[in-house]
């Protein structure tokens, strides 16, 4: 088995769109030991996914806490005939405000490090109780046909992997391709699984129609032309292919779902001024929006989803869902949906805190001064701490299937 690395820049450090859509092989070093290791992955496929309409209410902490250990060692280095060597781990990323960052796109500057990693596997958790673990047509793309081609799914911008994972051990008869920026640290890889490091933004010509499933999910920091992006998994998908598409738009929402505003208030004179000041965690998550739009992401993307799928001739039965979930485990009562808002609040504050923390190179690199970072990091930590005030994010969800 072979794992293939697609870099996002040429040998002298400038982007070079020939060089990055060229496989490059990692040899094997035994003499680096300070190499970073990772398992070689499957082989393409991409397959269509749904989000289903009810939470399984058989999952409990007893089976929260066993689905954490299990996404942990994913993340567990172990040897494998593949590393990185030192020169191309130097290459590939450098330090910033103690954090690492990926060195392949000048777009998306969250970290990709150990601490994002564990992050992003939690984060997994907290979606699967928010959305559902597939859309509602997944099962029907993704049945097998003996007699047709092997059936196929991509996830682009996977980050660990996790929800190929879930892919790869639901659909053992499909074949699972994830392509994210930086190679994630894995001590197994289903046989059925492969990995790409690529810069979605240079193109994905090369996977013109071989899946029957793209996953995009929370990508949008990354993606400098999301409409763009929507017409080549267009091309991507085989007919009657599903397209699975999830996104944020960095802003918080109060009680009545509507985004605190941000505009700056009169001077605090009184408690009462005081008190009508956005809350902190919205403050910081509003740098955070400005910081990404100004390096070329798409922070608009979620409220635009469904208009550009429906309007393109390539896509039918388009599905909308438009989520709000708390921040924190504010949610009173003990009705089955209370309890559920209240575990989803415990995932999602944790999520949030650490989602700040690794944007904090983000929003120091754009400009905030670190004093006023650091000061909303910590009022917003107790905001959600306490959990006293009800915060929401809002996901935006799309899924669609392929004209023949």
């Amino acid at each position: 088995m072979s794992c293939h690395v697609l870099l996002a820049a040429g040998d002298d450090g400038e982007s070079d769109a020939a060089t990055a859509r060229s496989p490059v092989r990692l040899d094997h070093d035994s003499s680096d030991s300070e190499a970073q290791r990772f398992s070689p992955l499957f082989s393409p496929r991409a397959t269509s996914s749904t989000f289903s309409e009810e939470i399984d209410s058989s999952v409990g902490d007893e089976s929260d806490r066993d689905e954490l250990a299990s996404l942990s060692s994913l993340n567990s280095p172990a040897p494998s005939v593949y590393s990185l060597t030192e020169s191309l781990i130097q290459a590939s990323f450098r330090k910033e405000f103690g954090r690492d960052v990926q060195n392949h796109s000048e777009v998306y500057h969250l970290p990709a490090d150990v601490p994002e990693f564990e992050r992003l596997n939690k984060q997994h958790m907290m979606l699967t109780w928010v959305v559902g673990k597939y859309p509602a047509p997944l099962m029907d793309v993704l049945e097998d046909e003996p007699q047709g081609p092997q059936k196929a799914v991509l996830d682009l911008g996977c980050g660990t992997g996790a929800w190929l994972g879930d892919i790869a051990a639901d659909f053992p008869h499909v074949d699972a391709v994830g392509v994210d920026l930086v190679p994630p640290q894995l001590t197994y890889v289903p046989p059925n699984v492969r990995m790409e490091v690529d810069d979605i933004n240079l193109g994905l010509e090369h996977f013109y129609g071989q899946f029957d499933v793209v996953n995009a999910r929370l990508i949008s920091a990354g993606i400098k032309d999301y409409a763009g992006l929507i017409d080549q998994m267009s091309r991507i998908l085989r007919p009657h292919g599903l397209v699975i598409l999830s996104e944020c738009d960095f802003r918080v929402y109060n009680e009545d779902m509507e985004p605190f505003s941000l505009t700056a208030p009169p001077a605090a004179t009184t408690s009462a001024a005081a008190a009508s000041e956005p809350p902190a965690v919205a403050r910081y998550i509003g740098h955070m929006r400005k910081c990404i739009r100004a390096r070329g992401g798409h922070v608009d993307a979620a409220s635009l989803l469904h208009r550009w799928v429906s309007q393109h001739r390539s896509f039918t039965d388009v599905v909308y869902r438009d989520i709000y979930f708390p921040l924190s485990p504010f949610a009173r009562g003990d009705s089955h949906e209370m309890r559920r808002q209240r575990k989803i609040g415990f995932l999602a504050r944790d999520d949030s805190l650490a989602f700040m923390e690794s944007a904090r190179p983000l929003v120091l690199k754009g400009g905030v001064p670190e004093e006023e970072a650091d000061n909303l990091l910590v009022a917003a930590r107790s905001e959600l701490m306490e959990g006293r005030l009800p915060c929401y994010m809002r996901m935006q969800c799309v899924y669609a299937r392929k004209r023949t």
